[in-house]
C-alpha cells in the first residue's frame, strides 16, 4: 500500500469519514452534502474557533448542534 498520500487524498478520506459519521448519527443519505456544508459553517462559529484543539468531543458537540439546528437533515 502506498503511504504517500496527497493532501487532497487525505482531505477526501476525512470528508468520507465525516459523511459516514453523519449518516450513523441519523442524517438522511441524500442530505449528507447539505449537512456537510452546515457542519462547516458550525466550525466557523466563535465557540469552535476559540478551541486550539478540535478532537472527538468537539466533533460530537458539532453533530449535536447540527441535529438541533437542522432537524430537516435527520431521520
Amino acid at each position: 500500500m502506498d503511504e504517500d498520500f496527497s493532501i487532497e487524498e487525505l482531505a477526501q478520506q476525512l470528508v468520507d469519514t465525516l459523511s459516514a459519521a453523519l449518516f450513523f448519527a441519523g442524517v438522511k443519505k441524500h442530505k449528507i452534502p447539505q449537512a456537510l456544508e452546515a457542519y462547516e459553517k458550525l466550525l466557523d462559529d466563535e465557540s469552535f474557533e476559540q478551541n486550539e484543539f478540535y478532537g472527538l468531543d468537539e466533533i460530537i458537540q458539532a453533530i449535536k448542534l447540527l441535529r438541533q439546528r437542522h432537524k430537516e437533515f435527520f431521520v
